[in-house]
């Protein structure tokens, strides 16, 4: 026979799993939040809050038609699922 769990350890349990799975989470939120930064700030040390602006994407695009690939693969991708 199963043992009853408490209401104390499900919240034991889920606290524990939204700390997992924010410690593996977050190195991909720091890129995304870094992608926001300017150059000056991403190199000035760890910060949450970024200027937010758009010139990383727009220098990025400058030099090559970087969304027209990704377009691409997202094409790619979706059509091969």
């Amino acid at each position: 026979m199963a043992r009853a769990v408490t209401t104390q350890r499900k919240a034991i349990t889920t606290v524990f799993a939204w700390a997992v799975a924010f410690l593996i989470f977050f190195p991909i939120l720091y890129a995304i939040i870094t992608s926001f930064k300017t150059e000056a700030e991403a190199i000035a040390g760890f910060s949450l809050i970024p200027s937010g602006t758009l010139e990383s994407y727009k220098a990025v695009e400058a030099q090559n038609s970087y969304f027209k690939f990704l377009v691409n693969s997202v094409i790619i991708s979706v059509g091969s699922t």
